[in-house]
């Protein structure tokens, strides 16, 4: 009965209309209405990217010399079939890859000419392993590579891999055409591809395999739009970008396919303008409350503006324009200034697409510079590797922060020193200066939350995750695993007794959303910032106060824990250092942990705990776990950095 309930309310809060869609959606597709519909083809084979004496040249002496030497090397790489997957896995996947082929299970699926309606994402592999490979991200990878090396070998190799998946994956067929949003990342990046080899000539060029290519792409993105609106996330926002961009292309193209061409792009287009309003809230937060998919809507919304100027065509609206801003701004507020890095909040399933600069997975200022560039016509960060996307588009820019330059880069002032507040999304971010600061997630769930960690609580201290979030691992894994990441034991917070807070409903949604008790109190004078929060679910009620003191060398945090629990535990997830416990004291070089309560703690222990920075990558890391026994129970841990 109780689960009943929780069906109900939550189908409440998902919104029927989006239940509606699609329950609609799986109606159509068990009954063979996309097989009518949407024909399988064979594939066009449009390995025509050539070189032309227009062709764009890149001036390797002003080019970073990290960027230049680690392209090559993902060149050389890729040549002899190393991929890498989801930001750190180098696989070898084939040269050209097995399309079909999962490369970390080594599982294949052995259907050909079989409707992409006809397969599951449900099998019991996880099926992005094979999708990743299909997103042609490579593609501008090589396309990057020629463009600094003129090296023909890169051409070559990126055509045989396009012409060879043209020839495994008819269109329609199979479960590389399964999903909508896989097929928009996949005709972006083609795209970027001819644009970064071929420059302007590639607008005007429109060969009937192109033509033909392209058109394959809109037609099935188009045909279950509806169904990527009905999820509330970036599968929208991406759908509707490749309808505009590919579309705007094929309108130009004076073929039979014009006409369909601008009425793909004029949905995209309304489609952009209405999803940015529903997804992105006031204060910048994204629905999917998750860094790294903030940052692929961010991605997304740069190649959106980066191909209207290719196209010349009329600026979105003032409101769009807008929150692509409060977007913008909201990522660079949870992005480390020092390294780039950003906290290993939300799900994060390794997505990296538009891949057009040289660093690593988990560094976000390349995002960050461009889209400061796009939407704020100015730079963030004095010049450095992050600069390659802009060399890459041809993007003139002038540098205007090199006075203040270091090495790292540079934040523009006002985001130093203060406390930000998202009250849409649902976190406090206490900045107490570049190197100190802190993330505190409050639990207010209004769209569909993945991960379940009320009060979460990160923190940085000289680039370094001192306090982390457990990630994601893998949307298809054991229930033991799923459970573990996607649950309360992988966040720094309380668990009461076993249990969740909220009580998971399926793979990808729990139920009974939490709220916070009420608004959280904010507290930012005389070198004191102070947030508070708290909620309740069955099974007890937390109470957490954070405190940033001596310009963040020191953090107090105060945990108020009260309910019908048996035992509480409190979890701190801990940097990968060498740990001690001395007393109530747990130390490692530069910082000390110290933990004490009003009542008895029951133990204070060291214990193994596991860790997902990337997607299908596990490792340990040690947690400290303090547990009671007795309620109500007040808890303090203070956090000291020792200055240098």
């Amino acid at each position: 009965m109780l689960r009943i309930y929780n069906y109900i309310t939550t189908s409440y809060s998902l919104g029927f209309e989006n239940i509606l869609k699609v329950l609609c959606y799986r109606i159509l597709k068990k009954f063979g209405f996309f097989k009518l519909f949407n024909k399988i083809k064979d594939c066009p084979k449009v390995n025509i990217i050539a070189s032309n004496p227009n062709t764009y040249y890149l001036n390797s002496e002003s080019y970073h010399s990290f960027s230049a030497k680690t392209l090559v090397t993902y060149c050389e790489n890729l040549i002899k079939g190393n991929l890498i997957l989801y930001g750190n896995k180098s696989i070898n996947v084939g040269s050209p890859p097995d399309w079909h082929k999962d490369p970390l299970s080594f599982y294949r699926f052995k259907a050909y000419k079989i409707h992409w309606s006809s397969f599951s994402d449900n099998e019991k592999i996880d099926i992005k392993n094979i999708w990743e490979i299909s997103r042609f991200n490579w593609i501008n990878i090589f396309s990057r590579g020629w463009i600094l090396t003129k090296d023909k070998r890169y051409l070559d190799y990126l055509n045989l891999w396009i012409k060879n998946w043209c020839i495994e994956n008819p269109i329609n067929s199979g479960h590389n055409w399964m999903c909508g949003q896989e097929v928009s990342i996949r005709l972006i990046n083609i795209m970027l591809g001819w644009y970064l080899i071929e420059g302007e000539n590639f607008l005007n060029n429109f060969s009937q395999n192109r033509i033909d290519f392209v058109f394959a792409h809109l037609d099935r993105i188009s045909s279950t739009r509806f169904y990527a609106e009905a999820q509330n996330n970036n599968h929208s926002i991406s759908e509707s970008a490749a309808l505009y961009i590919g579309g705007k292309w094929l309108s130009k193209s004076c073929s039979k396919k014009e006409k369909i061409g601008h009425y793909f792009s004029k949905i995209g287009r309304r489609g952009l303008e209405t999803d940015i309003y529903k997804l992105v809230k006031e204060d910048g937060s994204f629905s999917q409350n998750s860094i790294n998919y903030h940052r692929f809507l961010v991605d997304t919304l740069c190649q959106i503006e980066i191909w209207r100027r290719f196209y010349n065509d009329n600026l979105f609206s003032d409101r769009y324009i807008n929150y692509c801003n409060l977007a913008v701004e909201w990522l660079e507020v949870f992005v480390d200034f020092k390294t780039g890095r950003a906290p290993n909040l939300g799900a994060n399933d390794g997505t990296f697409c538009y891949q057009l600069h040289s660093l690593p997975y988990e560094n976000f200022k390349p995002t960050l510079q461009l889209s400061y560039f796009l939407f704020k016509k100015k730079l963030l960060y004095s010049s450095g590797p992050w600069d390659e996307t802009l060399f890459m588009l041809r993007l003139k820019y002038k540098n205007s922060n090199k006075k203040k330059k270091i090495s790292s880069g540079n934040l523009t002032s006002k985001k130093e020193k203060k406390m930000f507040y998202f009250p849409q999304g649902g976190y406090v971010v206490i900045k107490s200066n570049q190197i100190n600061w802190s993330l505190l997630r409050l639990p207010r769930y209004k769209f569909r939350p993945s991960q379940c960690d009320p009060l979460h609580f990160d923190l940085w201290n000289n680039g370094e995750n001192i306090l982390r979030d457990g990630g994601s691992f893998s949307y298809n894994t054991s229930n033991e695993l799923m459970d573990y990441f996607g649950g309360i034991r992988s966040h720094n917070t309380v668990q009461f007794d076993e249990f969740n807070p909220m009580p998971r409903l399926s793979r990808f949604l729990w139920g009974n959303w939490l709220k916070t008790e009420e608004e959280p109190i904010l507290i930012n004078k005389d070198g004191l910032k102070k947030v508070s929060s708290s909620y309740k679910c069955k099974f007890g009620r937390h109470r957490r106060t954070i405190s940033a003191l001596e310009n963040g060398s020191k953090w107090e945090i105060f945990d108020e824990i009260s309910g019908p629990f048996k035992i509480a535990t409190l979890r701190w997830r801990l940097l990968n250092r060498n740990w001690k416990i001395k007393s109530d004291k747990i130390i490692t070089e530069g910082i000390n942990i110290r933990v004490n309560s009003d009542k008895e703690i029951s133990s204070l222990k060291l214990k193994n705990g596991l860790e997902s920075l990337y997607y299908q990558s596990k490792n340990n890391i040690q947690v400290l776990e303090v547990t009671f026994s007795t309620s109500p129970i007040k808890v303090k841990t203070v956090i000291e950095f020792q200055k240098n």
